[in-house]
């Protein structure tokens, strides 16, 4: 009994290469087909789950009185 094996699309790893692709996790991505692990976000960048690529974490910044200095992290 042969096992099939494929290429999981990006977004999603399959440790062996022949079994069911899972998806990469919030946090981690997968660039291209056939990956077999999925990598982490770089500083600042963040993803959702089953992502092909990252982008830049939006900050959310309140300001509390007009004219006041907010610096967001």
């Amino acid at each position: 009994n042969a096992t099939a094996c494929y290429k999981c699309p990006a977004g999603k790893y399959s440790e062996t290469g022949h079994t069911k692709c899972e998806s990469c996790v919030a946090g981690k991505y997968s660039a291209s087909e056939g990956s077999i692990v999925c990598a982490y976000c770089p500083n600042l960048e963040t993803s959702l789950a089953g992502s092909s690529a990252c982008a830049i974490e939006a900050r959310c910044c309140t300001i509390k009185q007009p004219g006041d200095l907010v610096l967001c992290a």
